[in-house]
């Protein structure tokens, strides 16, 4: 077995714009780890016949040996561990705390492996954060980052990482942080990098065309149809519940006191204690109907007058009153429903963001 997107390893394993020319593609290290070799379908019987898997260097522009070992070297590793694991006994994490121990290795030998990037580099797009904490630490052992802040491109004598980074985020402004690391004998990877955003959710989707609308990196991801349209019955679902629940409390139709296991603790709090890691969506909130992302940008755009005006209605003293339940996390105060309210559409704001950016990246 041989499939290109996992076993042809003259495939790009990073940054188009930053790695050395090659064919094309995109197979990192981790995607080749992901590799199952077992076609789905086949009866037990045919599974016999699926004897291993093979890689494949094809070297149209791969001109000498040492760029062959970079193409080929840590990701060799990754399908030979493939092969020789059960399914169930693969764990990329433990295949990843191993790989420090195989650079030794392979630096002793002086094969011109790929040095991978940093740990925990990785883009970031939000509407309110004012600043990111960007934590960074290389698998090579003993290795340096170098970092630049500006734009340029960094070298050995560059600001050298030693602590986290505490970048500040103005609105609209966009910042990036461009990257080497040092191996102890001095070998240097390619310029590794990561992108910062504020910005607001409807502000980048603004001038978004329908075809960039419906544009998605893989069939399991939302395009921004799909995310905005989510958002639209999510906040609407939110914000007229609100209401209604308020009103009932005030003819005397329901109870005025919150009897919550949630009481007075934060969104963050009640999130981590109810939401699983890959929240399946309620179907009242799931993207149904389609259509154009103007239409959906404009019926989200619309419920800001609603909320508005609520938060004018409510009183103080109503805020900690029991509000309808959200349909993850259970029963909420007004104060934790608002706030529910700015969490989902800041988580979702990232992701559109990323969606965006990702999307011109590719064209």
């Amino acid at each position: 077995m041989t499939p290109y997107d996992y076993c042809y390893f003259d495939w790009g394993q990073g940054d188009p714009k930053r790695e050395p020319l090659n064919i094309g593609g995109f197979s990192p290290l981790e995607k080749v780890y992901s590799y199952d070799p077992m076609p789905k379908g086949l009866a037990p019987e045919e599974q016999k016949y699926i004897l291993g898997a093979q890689a494949n260097v094809w070297t149209e522009y791969i001109g000498t040996p040492e760029y062959l070992e970079y193409m080929t070297f840590p990701r060799i590793l990754a399908l030979s561990e493939v092969m020789w694991s059960s399914t169930e006994g693969k764990d990329y994490k433990s295949f990843s705390g191993h790989l420090p121990y195989q650079f030794s290795r392979l630096a002793m030998q002086r094969v011109n492996y790929r040095i991978p990037e940093p740990d925990d580099l990785t883009d970031f797009y939000t509407a309110t954060d004012d600043h990111i904490v960007v934590n960074l630490s290389s698998i090579v052992p003993h290795s340096q980052i170098y970092y630049a802040l500006d734009g340029s491109t960094p070298t050995d004598e560059s600001a050298r990482y030693q602590t986290p980074l505490q970048i500040p985020l103005e609105m609209n402004q966009k910042r990036v942080l461009n990257l080497i690391v040092v191996t102890p004998s001095g070998r240097t990877s390619v310029v590794y990098g990561a992108t910062f955003l504020r910005r607001s959710y409807l502000d980048a989707i603004q001038d978004a065309s329908e075809g960039q609308a419906i544009w998605k990196p893989s069939d399991d991801v939302w395009n921004l149809v799909d995310i905005t349209e989510h958002l639209y019955w999510a906040e609407h679902g939110g914000i007229l519940g609100m209401w209604k629940t308020l009103y009932a409390i005030r003819s005397g139709k329901v109870e005025r006191t919150l009897e919550s296991k949630h009481k007075e603790l934060s969104v963050d709090e009640i999130v981590k204690r109810t939401w699983q890691a890959k929240e399946k969506v309620p179907a009242v909130a799931a993207p149904r109907m389609g259509g154009t992302l103007i239409f959906w940008r404009e019926a989200l755009a619309s419920l800001q007058a609603p909320l508005d005006r609520f938060g004018e209605d409510l009183l103080p003293d109503e805020l900690r009153l029991q509000a309808h339940p959200h349909p993850i996390s259970g029963p909420l105060d007004f104060h934790q429903r608002l706030e529910f309210l700015a969490f989902h559409l800041q988580r979702h704001e990232g992701q559109a963001l990323a969606l965006v950016s990702a999307q011109k990246a590719s064209a």
